[in-house]
């Protein structure tokens, strides 16, 4: 169940992450405080993303594990 809810985490910051790195690219008039929080969307969702991700990897980790007995 855990493994199901951190792959929804996934899907949900993807479009969060993007767009954010999107605009960081593109946008010319961000104010430097915009940017600065901009930063830092992109940096919690990154960092979400990883332990979403570091999770699946150790469901799997641990169902190789209960296979092999």
């Amino acid at each position: 169940m855990a493994s199901g809810i951190a792959h929804d985490i996934n899907n949900a910051l993807s479009p969060v992450v993007g767009f954010a790195d999107l605009l960081a690219r593109s946008e010319t008039g961000l104010t430097e405080n915009g940017r600065k929080y901009l930063n830092y969307i992109r940096t919690a969702g990154k960092t979400l993303r990883n332990r979403c991700a570091m999770r699946e990897f150790y469901r799997r980790a641990a169902t190789r594990k209960l296979s092999l007995r």
